[in-house]
Formats: C-alpha cells, sequence, structure tokens
C-alpha cells in the first residue's frame, strides 16, 4: 500500500518536473492576447530582492521586487534602448 502511494506520487512529479521542462505550462496558461507580457532580464540584489525588466509589447518596466513590497523604478520605450545602443556603439 505504501509502495503504491510513493510510486503514484513520484509519478506525479516526473509528469510536473517534464512538463515544466519543456515549458508547458507557459503556452497553457498564457492569456491568449498574443503574449505580448515577458521578462526579459532578472538580477538579484540581495537574499530579499530583485530587479526585474518587464517588456509589454514596446515599453519596458524596470521593478525592484521585495518582501517589503515593490517598486517601479523606470519605464522606458524600446526606441531608447536602441538610441543608447547606437551611442554606445559609437563611442567604442
Amino acid at each position: 500500500m505504501v509502495v503504491s502511494l510513493v510510486a503514484v506520487i513520484a509519478l506525479l512529479l516526473l509528469v510536473a518536473w517534464l512538463l515544466r521542462r519543456f515549458g508547458v505550462e507557459k503556452r497553457w496558461l498564457s492569456s491568449g492576447r498574443g503574449g505580448t507580457l515577458t521578462i526579459e532580464e532578472t538580477l538579484m540584489v540581495d537574499t530579499e530582492r530583485r530587479v526585474v525588466i518587464v517588456g509589454r509589447e514596446d515599453k519596458r518596466y524596470v521593478l525592484l521586487l521585495g518582501k517589503d513590497g515593490d517598486l517601479l523604478l523606470d519605464t522606458y520605450e524600446e526606441a531608447d534602448v536602441e538610441e543608447i545602443e547606437e551611442e554606445v556603439d559609437e563611442e567604442a
């Protein structure tokens, strides 16, 4: 009885891991509106906070996420990023 229960739990965990591994849940959980919301980059600041760049269509939002609360640090458009990259290329 116990062996069967452990085997079923192990099988469920294996299926869940495989679904995550191959990104199936992202397709199932998407809103169906074209998937315009993306997490572009993330950086751990310390053990309790991280900075995340979230993209939506042509805008980018820089967020500070932590257990004490979330904070919008900056908002910029895709055109601003291209302009900055061109300036950096010119200086190099």
